[in-house]
């Protein structure tokens, strides 16, 4: 999974996310971008597995781990962002 960030006066404006797979996976990697809109990069630091799995609602305790994932993924994102803000010559180097 992958996830990206647009964000503008240290707020989420726009996110979006690329996985492989399955669907609880995709629903995981939604709602994690749902959920992140409008806040600030710190209070989507703060967003967790549990907290994408309960606004799913019906998301299988078999599949928590696609919410792991989720959470996870973002979580980098996140930080990567919060790295670039630091050194901002770092993104002429990024692949």
């Amino acid at each position: 999974m992958k996830i990206w960030l647009r964000v503008r006066d240290s707020v989420v404006v726009e996110s979006g996310f690329w996985t492989n797979g399955c669907a609880a996976t995709i629903a995981c990697g939604s709602m994690s971008t749902e959920l992140i809109l409008g806040k600030s990069v710190i209070q989507a630091l703060a967003i967790t597995a549990q907290d994408i799995a309960e606004a799913l609602v019906d998301l299988p305790p078999g599949n928590f781990h696609c919410a792991e994932l989720a959470a996870n993924t973002l979580r980098i994102a996140l930080k990567d962002y919060l790295q670039i803000q630091q050194q901002p010559w770092k993104r002429l180097y990024r692949k």
